[in-house]
Formats: C-alpha cells, structure tokens, sequence
C-alpha cells in the first residue's frame, strides 16, 4: 500500500512540472512572436529563417548527426 501512495505523489508531482513547463512555454512563445511581429529590429529576418527552416525537418534528423 505504500508503494501506491508514493506512486501518486510522483504522478501529481510529474502533472505540476509538466503544467508548469507548458504554461511557461506558451507564455515566452507568446511574447517573443509578438515582438518579433510586431518591432522592426536588426536580424529579424535572419531569426524568421532560421526559426522557419529548423521547423521544416523533425527534431530526430538532427538529432542523428549528433550519435
């Protein structure tokens, strides 16, 4: 019985990070495309191409090169 308490602990504990991680992320992911819609800067579109093109190919192809 022990086990199945500790086993619920680390899964609320996994939910909260996993919540957190998200909330975090869509929340920096939000502020950074609306600066980079919305103010004209040095490199803005170096940053759009290189953002852009790495979304074209799935993260395990360049994950490959590394191995």
């Amino acid at each position: 019985m022990r086990r199945l308490i500790s086993l619920h602990i680390y899964f609320i504990n996994s939910l909260f990070l996993a919540s957190l991680n998200s909330f975090c992320t869509t929340i920096l992911a939000s502020l950074s495309g609306y600066g980079l819609s919305r103010f004209q800067m040095p490199g803005k579109t170096a940053i759009l191409i290189t953002i852009f093109s790495s979304r074209m190919f799935p993260f395990v192809l360049i994950l490959l090169p590394i191995f």
